[in-house]
């Protein structure tokens, strides 16, 4: 964390995530398991919270893109 710099926002929005092709995960439970831990992890790290909700928005369906931006 020494290391580490902040910046103002973890995503980048200038694409929208619904945009492209939809091509949905075979497995989805790793990306569900990812995301889960991340919504532990934003007790911690506040900053973060606004991508990972955003995110969570499509845990009934992810896609390979949603998986990317993770």
């Amino acid at each position: 964390m020494l290391g580490s710099t902040p910046i103002s926002t973890p995503m980048n929005f200038s694409k929208h995530k619904t945009a492209e092709p939809r091509e949905i995960l075979a497995d989805p439970a790793p990306f569900r398991r990812f995301l889960g831990g991340l919504i532990y992890l934003t007790h911690t790290r506040p900053d973060i919270t606004f991508v990972v909700h955003h995110l969570s928005q499509f845990i009934a369906t992810p896609t390979y893109l949603h998986h990317r931006a993770s």
